[in-house]
């Protein structure tokens, strides 16, 4: 992804049926931080990615989540202003911002963080992955991935 000369990271072209993102962020230095009902959580030093989706207007939910002065609404909104936004990610909706968790999880050996952080309306443990480093894949190379592990489910749940 290019950045717009600042250092930060600009929104990625995308195909309208792109409803899921994908924020990979670093976060400098261990620290403890109060999100929001979810009270004081502690967080390792090291890069994570945020799983989350937007039914409609999903460059207006990506950019709120690149401003760091705005009122706190989401989980994210309390950790965003101690970590750097380097990467963004948009992917088609398939079967949904969980499966999608699901997928990063095991790409990229992460594990979750912040008890439902980000999942209040699932049944996921959490939407924020603590992973080993940057994703190295291109936003095509991913969203490649992503169609293929998605057309594999939906062939196998056919076929039972």
């Amino acid at each position: 992804m290019k950045g717009n000369g600042e250092g930060r990271p600009v929104m990625p072209e995308r195909n309208i049926a792109d409803q899921l993102y994908l924020l990979v962020l670093k976060l400098e230095s261990t620290c403890s931080i109060v999100i929001g009902k979810r009270g004081q959580l502690y967080f390792q030093a090291g890069m994570y990615v945020y799983v989350g989706s937007a039914k409609r207007n999903i460059e207006s939910r990506i950019a709120r989540h690149l401003q760091q002065d705005k009122k706190k609404r989401w989980h994210l909104d309390y950790f965003r202003p101690h970590a750097e936004v380097l990467q963004v990610f948009t992917l088609p909706l398939h079967n949904g911002e969980c499966a999608l968790k699901e997928f990063i999880q095991q790409q990229c050996i992460g594990r979750a963080v912040g008890n439902k952080f980000g999942a209040s309306d699932c049944r996921c443990d959490s939407h924020l992955l603590k992973i080993p480093g940057k994703i190295s894949d291109t936003p095509e190379k991913l969203k490649e991935k992503w169609l293929a592990c998605q057309g594999k489910k939906l062939e196998s749940s056919a076929g039972s």
